[in-house]
């Protein structure tokens, strides 16, 4: 099959490279396309990191591309998040316009939007293909934008040529059209030595992005009730109006207990495996209220390492609760004891865990998002009698 442009409008930066838009554009990468990974834009909150370059990219819209084999990395920058407003969005658009006209070359290239605020740029462009992959109910994150965001994916149901969610919830969002379910997943790479012994230092640790929808309360709670048990924090922080830094939950989760709770900040994936196997027990405490239509890639990569886990009950439709030997509690008493419980249980169990994820990969997603995303020009990359997985509707 000869090499298809793909150009991917991410809703994260590329480092570090943990999430689903990084793992397809690797996928892409090693099917042979020709990968421009756009990154999500940074704002005028960079301006302190970078000095007066911000400025110039600011009214340029792109840094030169960070060349990987045949993928490729651009760098932009915005005045405001395109989330936040009218004129913060029609910046945002207009720039990222500017930078399709340089890398959509002609009607073989596939245009995959992440964020519906990026979609207006994307419509536009002259891409062959023109796709939505969907991995967030951003009307539920988004609350006050909700209006427009809902607005925003209406036309995306009317003009894409291919609508890709995580979660057969998020159909919702897309009246009246077809959506192709993907799921998330997680590297093959993750199980490649796993289970390991459990180090058994009475640690929890949560590996993931930091931000409202983790229960800083529920596992300050927690630690109350578990007094001679530790827990470990791995992840970014993007909480509203405090860019990278804790959110005020956090910050006291952290400050109440000094020396049992610790944010490392986000790990490197080299780092990744050793981060879960230095638990006893993996934590999940996301607020259901705010886990509307996700797939939580926490769980792949936990039962990659084949630790006992605990979480919260979270939306059950769609996401990955058919996770072998998973402990789903509501509250903080509930949590402690499936914690307890956890530590003591079959290490046999752990083997099960990771035999699950090692079905559960990136490279197996792989031919049903290319189907999805190219259309019938996948048909190369979509092994015989793979058939896509279509037709859930609103």
């Amino acid at each position: 099959m000869s090499s298809l442009p793909l150009v991917l409008c991410a809703k994260s930066p590329w480092n570090p490279p943990i999430r689903r838009e990084h793992a397809f554009a690797r996928e892409a990468a090693l099917h042979r396309h020709t990968v421009d990974f756009v990154e999500q834009p940074a704002d005028i909150r960079a301006l302190a990191r970078i000095g007066r370059r911000w400025l110039r990219l600011a009214s340029g819209g792109a840094d030169p591309a960070t060349a990987v084999d045949n993928l490729a990395v651009w760098g932009r920058y915005v005045p405001a998040p395109g989330h936040r407003g009218k004129l913060a969005a029609m910046a945002d658009n207009a720039l990222l316009a500017r930078l399709l006209r340089c890398l959509v070359a002609g009607p073989d290239a596939t245009v995959v939007a992440n964020a519906p605020w990026q979609w207006p740029a994307v419509a536009k462009s002259q891409a062959g293909r023109r796709v939505f992959d969907c991995a967030d109910n951003w009307a539920a994150m988004l609350p006050r934008r909700e209006r427009r965001i809902r607005e925003l994916c209406r036309h995306i149901a009317a003009e894409a040529d291919a609508v890709i969610v995580v979660n057969p919830s998020l159909a919702e969002l897309f009246p009246g059209r077809d959506v192709t379910v993907v799921r998330n997943a997680t590297a093959a790479s993750r199980c490649e030595g796993a289970p390991t012994p459990c180090p058994g230092t009475r640690r929890l640790v949560y590996v993931g992005t930091l931000s409202e929808r983790f229960d800083a309360p529920l596992m300050g709670d927690v630690l109350d009730l578990l007094p001679d048990w530790h827990l470990t924090l791995y992840g970014p922080c993007q909480y509203a109006g405090q860019a990278d830094a804790p959110g005020e939950e956090l910050r006291h989760l952290l400050e109440a207990h000094p020396t049992r709770a610790t944010w490392k900040g986000a790990a490197r994936p080299t780092e990744l495996a050793g981060a879960l196997d230095g638990a006893d027990v993996l934590v999940l405490p996301n607020r259901s209220s705010l886990s509307t239509g996700q797939d939580s890639m926490k769980l792949y990569d936990y039962c990659a390492r084949g630790r006992p886990i605990v979480a919260t009950r979270l939306d059950r439709a769609g996401t990955a609760t058919e996770a072998p030997h998973v402990l789903w509690t509501a509250s903080a008493r509930e949590f402690a004891d499936a914690i307890r419980c956890a530590s003591e249980e079959d290490p046999r169990l752990a083997g099960d865990r990771v035999r699950w994820a090692a079905q559960q990969t990136y490279a197996a997603r792989w031919p049903q998002w290319a189907a999805a995303v190219f259309g019938d020009l996948a048909e190369g990359d979509r092994p015989l009698g793979d058939p896509a997985q279509h037709g859930v509707r609103p």
